[in-house]
């Protein structure tokens, strides 16, 4: 896919932007950002739109990473499945050539 070019619409103001990927996907990220910086703006009743754009970019950096530690558990967790059913197999094969 090449590179493609697009205006949009954040907190209010256009960006004309460059993306590389899917268009839909682009526009599902425009979207989170203007509702994470919506829901900003109004809850923690910040006008600024620099220092919405931080807050937006804190919570959102935070959801990455919790989610990003959750997925490394996972990961650690089935390696450690995968490890013991290795040795279960190893085990079994072990004993069926002793028999």
């Amino acid at each position: 896919m090449g590179k493609k070019s697009t205006t949009v619409k954040i907190y209010g103001k256009n960006y004309s932007l460059v993306f590389d990927g899917d268009e839909d996907h682009f526009n599902e990220v425009v979207d989170y950002l203007n509702e994470k910086m919506d829901n900003i703006s109004k809850s923690a009743k910040v006008v600024d739109s620099i220092k919405v754009a931080v807050l937006a970019a804190l919570k959102i950096t935070d959801e990455y990473l919790t989610l990003k530690k959750n997925v490394d558990k996972v990961q650690h967790l089935d390696n450690e499945k995968a490890e013991m059913l290795i040795k279960l197999i190893d085990s079994n094969v072990e004993e069926l050539r002793n028999c």
